[in-house]
């Protein structure tokens, strides 16, 4: 076909030069016309990306600030505590230029009985809108372009409410922000940042100018036609991996579908045991309930009604949201959560075991924890439980300790005097997660339904942001559990 095609013309060497050439000069001819747009659009969009981005930075300070404020207005700060706090946030928003190399100037203009006044930090901004006396001398210096730009933009801000900026030499940008904290107009937020571009505009340039020359060498690689020859190697071996590909994503789904099933089967059984025990509790509350322990009764089954919905509700979630396991809103008492469990759970048998017995060493002064008191329960009850199902001796003491260390951390004991973590449980898997706390590991005969509960304690603990350890002491086999208090601002209480 080719051949009768071509039989009618002369091709000679000079002609397919003449060709290469042509083709050669009319890619230089594209590229060199192709970077000089790219170049052009290229310094319109960073003029645009500049003042957008400088306009988005000043309008997220400004919101911070504004917000911060509202929110000290409703719920003014009383103690000496809450006002450095208070400070300490305005701080850190105004700390930016010392955070983004980028931001130059931050500052405050703020007019009050027609005057001015600057503000450069937390204190002074506190001083202004929650102090009587304002005293110019405890303001920063004046700064000039600040104060000129607002008397500037002054009416725009005001009326308009809207950012402006300008740019300037050496790509300065400034930006002034409308102030309005509580929907009043109080003065503007001033930014003065020098974006850095040139690293974009390098990354940028340099892309195109490797587009461009792979561009031209795809081109003559196709007149020399290697995309032809070597396209039919390269289609086998797609075909190959595709194949190949395929095999292994149907083991993949398969494992997991297995994985998935494994788990679910494991929750349901945890769920069921843990539900079977409590609901015996409540039977028995219910059936020795009456006018002289009322109270006392509807109180402890409410907690074990409680703790059921949590089992069930961990069953159907596999990564149950932050929300309901910690947050401000909860305020749970560790001490009387351990006294619980002891006294309800593990003292609640129908004859006193003589084979092991508790003992709590409770610090009077640790303080309220913000977690969920039920996700707390499903740490501790499974870590408590371990230790009298895995010692068979009698005379076992079963210890559970709170304490505040010196460096400001808390930290949760659950300690026996029986038989050790076998040494190779307290070894760290590839993911840095002792062994014990795996999900398929116990040192039960049987295994059955077996290691789910310390992997439940260890999910949980890492959840609520703690650490969890187990050691081997000289005397004492321990469960760690390490609570950081430096970032807690709970009241402490006492026992």
């Amino acid at each position: 076909m080719i051949k009768k095609i071509t039989k009618g013309y002369h091709f000679e060497i000079r002609h397919f030069i003449i060709l290469f050439f042509a083709i050669v000069c009319f890619q230089i001819l594209l590229t060199v016309i192709h970077n000089t747009s790219t170049r052009s659009l290229l310094m319109k969009t960073m003029d645009l990306y500049r003042r957008d981005f400088v306009e988005r930075v000043a309008d997220l300070t400004t919101t911070s600030l504004e917000l911060l404020l509202e929110q000290a207005y409703y719920n003014p700060p009383v103690t000496y505590e809450e006002e450095r706090k208070l400070i300490r946030r305005f701080n850190i928003v105004l700390s930016q230029r010392y955070l983004q190399r980028n931001i130059r100037e931050i500052c405050i203009v703020l007019e009050k009985n027609n005057k001015l006044y600057f503000v450069s930090d937390g204190d002074q901004l506190y001083k202004f809108y929650f102090s009587n006396n304002l005293n110019e001398q405890s303001f920063g210096i004046i700064n000039r372009s600040a104060m000129r730009m607002y008397q500037d933009i002054k009416d725009i801000l005001k009326n308009r409410e809207i950012i402006v900026s300008f740019v300037g030499k050496n790509n300065n940008v400034t930006v002034g922000v409308p102030f309005v904290p509580w929907g009043e107009f109080s003065g503007m937020v001033y930014l003065r940042v020098v974006p850095d571009m040139r690293n974009i505009q390098k990354l940028i340039s340099t892309s195109y100018d490797e587009a461009g020359a792979a561009f031209t060498a795809i081109i003559l690689f196709g007149l020399l036609g290697m995309f032809f020859v070597s396209s039919y190697a390269f289609r086998e071996r797609d075909m190959a991996l595709k194949q190949l590909y395929k095999e292994r994503e149907e083991q993949i789904k398969a494992e997991v579908e297995r994985r998935k099933e494994q788990l679910f089967t494991k929750k349901i059984y945890h769920a069921h045991h843990k539900a079977e025990k409590i609901m015996g509790f409540i039977d028995e509350d219910l059936r020795i309930m009456d006018g002289k322990n009322l109270d006392k009764v509807r109180t402890r089954i409410q907690k074990y009604a409680k703790f059921i919905s949590r089992v069930i509700y961990n069953m159907k979630t596999f990564e149950p949201p932050v929300h309901v396991i910690r947050g401000e809103f909860f305020q749970t008492n560790v001490n009387e959560v351990i006294k619980f469990l002891v006294d309800n759970i593990f003292k609640r048998v129908h004859r006193i075991s003589k084979r092991y017995k508790f003992e709590l060493c409770l610090d009077n002064n640790f303080p309220v924890l913000d977690v969920n008191e039920y996700v707390l329960w499903e740490i501790l009850e499974p870590l408590i439980q371990n230790k009298i199902d895995h010692n068979t001796g009698s005379g076992i003491i079963v210890r559970i300790s709170t304490k505040v260390e010196k460096n400001g951390s808390g930290k949760i004991i659950i300690e026996d005097n029986g038989a050790k973590f076998p040494e190779s449980l307290l070894d760290f898997n590839d993911d840095g997660v002792q062994k014990i706390f795996e999900d398929e590991v116990t040192t039960k005969k049987s295994r059955g339904h077996s290691g789910y509960g310390c992997y439940i304690s260890y999910e949980n603990c890492k959840r609520c942001g703690w650490n969890i350890k187990a050691i081997n002491n000289q005397e004492w086999v321990q469960f760690i559990i390490e609570v950081p208090l430096d970032t807690m601002e709970g009241k402490r209480y006492e026992v």
